[in-house]
């Protein structure tokens, strides 16, 4: 890469991973006990839209844009350290909606303050209009990829 070029990809990235750095030394993860930053994310959408229904293993594939087998390996390790539970619903044997667990409720408390505060530390300097801008960018950015 040349002095001056900049690239989308690599700005994304940059910042998913500062983002993930700070999570670690807030002691948010992984420590035995402590869900992984990804794992933080997953538990955050399960708590926020258990309201609407049973949530599937193919909701976080679409929310995330991530592969089935990225999602069975996270869900199955969240499923080992206690964080979630599978449990098979009425009306499909073949489905097992995803359940969140003490444990996870838990970890979804200090998650939720963590990114509150990074939340918080993004925003600052942006005004409402340039947020609205950056989200109809990354919006559009998203659509060019699917």
């Amino acid at each position: 890469m040349r002095e001056g070029e900049r690239h989308i990809g690599i700005a994304v990235k940059s910042i998913a991973n500062l983002l993930d750095r700070r999570m670690h030394a807030s002691g948010g993860c992984p420590s035995g006990d402590h869900a992984t930053p990804m794992q933080g994310r997953i538990i955050k959408y399960l708590y926020e839209n258990a309201p609407r229904g049973d949530l599937f293993q193919r909701d976080l594939e679409q929310y995330f844009f991530i592969r089935r087998s990225t999602a069975t390996g996270i869900l199955n390790l969240m499923e080992r350290s206690g964080l979630i539970r599978r449990e098979s619903v009425e009306y499909d044997a073949r489905l097992k909606k995803l359940v969140l667990t003490d444990t996870a409720l838990e970890q979804h408390r200090r998650f939720s303050r963590l990114f509150a505060e990074n939340e918080a530390l993004m925003e600052r300097g942006l005004t409402a209009e340039e947020l609205d801008q950056f989200f109809a960018v990354v919006d559009k950015i998203k659509k060019n990829l699917e």
